[in-house]
């Protein structure tokens, strides 16, 4: 009985001196070129979870509770300027802009800031 072995190898990848790339650790180890963290870091739940810090709904954007059940366009006054400016009401919204097309952004809006001072 004859065994066969197979034709191909597995090519033996140099394994380089590495530093662990989590803020805060900068561990060296031994690993592929590939790899990112050290055999602590790799385990998902060992790693720093990233904070989303969310803003206020209200901040940029006022609440309007309707009933409307068609579109309608209002007007109202812009919060930063007091220039009036137009809003579609749409149904079954209710989160719309506080500003006017002029200020819709922060950036924007700290120019203004700026510039009126």
């Amino acid at each position: 009985m004859m065994v066969l072995l197979p034709d191909h190898r597995k090519s033996k990848k140099n394994k380089v001196l590495k530093h662990c790339k989590e803020p805060g650790c900068g561990k060296e180890y031994l690993g592929l070129p590939i790899t990112k963290y050290c055999e602590f870091h790799r385990v998902v739940g060992n790693r720093a979870r990233k904070v989303v810090v969310l803003t206020p709904l209200d901040q940029d954007n006022f609440i309007l509770e309707h009933n409307f059940t068609r579109t309608t366009v209002l007007r109202r006054a812009c919060d930063c300027c007091g220039a009036e400016y137009t809003i579609t009401v749409i149904p079954k919204q209710q989160i719309y802009s506080k500003y006017c097309e002029d200020h819709t952004n922060s950036y924007k809006r700290e120019l203004y800031a700026k510039a009126k001072n």
